[in-house]
C-alpha cells in the first residue's frame, strides 16, 4: 500500500484506541533512519521514550530489529 493509505490506517487506528479506552493517541511515525538516529542519540528524545514505554502499534518486529542494531 502507498505511504498515504499506511497512514490513514494509523489514524484510524489511533482513533479507535482513543475512543476505546478514553486516552489520547498522538502517532508517530518514523523511518528505520531517523529512528536509528534518535537511539544513537546520547540526549532524551522520542525514540528512546518509545523504548522506554514499549507503546508500539506498528511495526514491533522491525522496531527490535533496529533496536538490537544499535546495542550491538
Amino acid at each position: 500500500p502507498s505511504k498515504k493509505k499506511y497512514d490513514e490506517a494509523i489514524e484510524m487506528e489511533c482513533v479507535a484506541i482513543s475512543k476505546g479506552f478514553g486516552i489520547e493517541v498522538n502517532p508517530i511515525i518514523a523511518e528505520p533512519t531517523s529512528l536509528l538516529t534518535m537511539l544513537k542519540d546520547k540526549e532524551q528524545n522520542v525514540g528512546k521514550e518509545i523504548l522506554k514505554n514499549k507503546i508500539i502499534l506498528f511495526g514491533a518486529e522491525k522496531f527490535w530489529e533496529l533496536v538490537l542494531e544499535v546495542i550491538k
